[in-house]
């Protein structure tokens, strides 16, 4: 093969190579450049998920699944997008907690649920239903409890009540409002 041939061939493979690149995007170049990734990137993301979290013995914690969850390099903790939480304390009715945004702790122990929070207690026998709503609950795992300190509204189908701040605690079956309690309670006739 002559000299001009083999030039001509380098020219075209070069050209090709540049024309893949460029189109491939700077966003897909930047994230192909070794020691660029940004400190936020997400190490792993899984959309339409269901997790299941279990404690040592192998009982369940809590069900959560969403729309979006990505789990952060720099430090392990997650990103939740329309997160819906099931809790379960042996013997209790389900409570299912849902947000419109959400974050775990890395170790899983803290889960808080973000903006409009919507916690419903199931109806079980000689329990009825329960519905909550606030904004930014701090869900402490190990402890079986959901706080606010915003304001709240509880409905049940006898009563009603709203105040600042609210705890709710699953292992006690407890639910407190914290200042400026006030509602409504319709007794059995």
């Amino acid at each position: 093969m002559n000299r001009g041939r083999r030039l001509g061939i380098l020219l075209l493979v070069l050209a090709a190579s540049l024309g893949y690149w460029l189109a491939s995007g700077p966003e897909q170049r930047r994230l192909a450049t070794p020691g660029t990734v940004p400190p936020d990137a997400p190490e792993f993301f899984a959309e339409d998920f269901t997790a299941w979290s279990m404690d040592e013995s192998g009982a369940l914690r809590y069900r959560l699944s969403g729309r979006r969850m990505e789990q952060r390099q720099r430090d392990g903790a997650r990103l939740l997008t329309a997160p819906v939480l099931l809790l379960q304390e042996q013997g209790t009715p389900h409570w299912v907690l849902q947000s419109e945004t959400g974050w775990i702790a890395p170790d899983g122990d803290r889960v808080r649920l973000q903006g409009q929070v919507d916690l419903n207690r199931i109806a079980a026998p000689g329990r009825p239903p329960l519905d909550i709503r606030t904004r930014d609950v701090l869900v402490r795992v190990p402890q079986q409890e959901a706080s606010s300190r915003t304001p709240a509204r509880i409905e049940a189908p006898r009563y009603h009540a709203e105040g600042i701040g609210m705890t709710l605690n699953l292992a006690r079956e407890t639910l407190d409002l914290h200042r400026q309690v006030r509602g409504e309670y319709a007794p059995l006739r």
